[in-house]
């Protein structure tokens, strides 16, 4: 199993195959939840006043408002649970150097290094760990090697 260094509590780092696991599921419930709410809205009858709105919902449904949304997923799970519903599959959650729950600064940093380009590459370096985890100092480590807490604790 993978460890963290020697001068951090044991705890066992989440191996790169379930990080992608936390990729693919995080991509795939995010992309579903983008899709779902610019369908909702779009579909809300709007006076002619805001075919402007409706117009630019239309072109930016790819784009801006996809990345709007897909930033407060990350943000409002992590900093809400320590973890999102790829890491709940897995059973792993987000420590920080100490094996607490990182700060709120560390999950705003964390969700705006994601949009980094290349980003979701930076797992093929041999230590697996993403830029958004480097940058921010904090970990996705199996929840069950942090003392007292459980897959679905924070």
């Amino acid at each position: 199993m993978n460890q963290l260094p020697d001068t951090l509590p044991p705890f066992d780092l989440s191996p790169k195959w379930q990080r992608a696991v936390h990729w693919m599921v995080d991509g795939f419930i995010s992309g579903l939840l983008v899709h779902f709410f610019c369908l909702q809205l779009l579909s809300l009858p709007m006076p002619a006043l805001l075919d402007p709105v409706v117009e630019w919902l239309e072109s930016a449904k790819q784009s801006r408002v996809r990345l709007l949304l897909i930033f407060l997923y990350y943000l409002v799970l992590e900093v809400g649970c320590g973890t999102t519903p790829g890491k709940l599959l897995t059973g792993s959650k987000v420590i920080d150097i100490h094996g607490g729950h990182p700060t709120r600064m560390q999950f705003l940093l964390r969700t705006l290094c994601r949009f980094i380009p290349f980003e979701p590459f930076s797992f093929l370096d041999r230590d697996g760990k993403g830029w958004h985890d480097s940058f921010t100092k904090t970990y996705v480590v199996r929840a069950s090697s942090v003392r007292g807490s459980s897959a679905n604790a924070a």
